[in-house]
């Protein structure tokens, strides 16, 4: 027997660990053996930047006074000034979206949400309705960030009575490259 070369292409990796493996995809229980001597990784050319996108639990962020970690549904209520904020660590500069899964409780009106990236408001303020249970996506877009940490944060904003917010997640994509 004599060792053979197999070439596989066009396989893409983010940058980080990985774990390789060779194995029988066939095998019929014959006595087949498979002997490895060397693999070797190689990048070839230039891939495109692969997008951006993050998916943060609300219970996984820190909470203000004013906000409850409902540990049965696993979400975050926020009422009053509450607030769920985290540093999340952006690798790539761009322009991005931030989607917000929340549902509101209605004492009048509906529970304003406001999103702010380092303490600064990151679109408009939108009316959170109130959905009998369902989680509703709430998007706020055209957010300009810098590679590197910073704080995003969610709030209930202008709380005039009993509403109140409990969010789920947050979902942040790379839409497109600085200008």
């Amino acid at each position: 027997w004599e060792y053979r070369r197999y070439l596989f292409r066009s396989i893409e990796l983010e940058a980080g660990s990985h774990k390789f493996e060779a194995a029988f995809v066939n095998d019929s229980g014959e006595e087949t053996d498979l002997y490895v001597d060397k693999v070797i990784v190689r990048k070839m050319g230039e891939m495109p930047q692969v997008p951006v996108r993050m998916r943060v639990e609300a219970e996984d962020m820190e909470r203000t006074e004013g906000a409850w970690h409902d540990e049965e549904t696993g979400t975050i209520w926020i009422w009053s000034a509450g607030a769920v904020f985290k540093d999340i660590t952006f690798s790539q500069s761009g322009v991005y979206e931030i989607e917000v899964v929340a549902m509101g409780v209605e004492d009048g009106r509906q529970p304003l949400m406001q999103v702010k990236v380092n303490n600064r408001q990151a679109g408009n303020p939108v009316s959170v309705r109130r959905s009998d249970g369902a989680y509703t996506s709430y998007i706020f877009s055209g957010i300009e960030i810098e590679a590197g940490t910073h704080n995003l944060a969610a709030a209930l904003v202008d709380a005039l009575g009993q509403e109140a917010l409990s969010i789920d997640k947050f979902i942040i994509r790379k839409r497109m490259d600085l200008p």
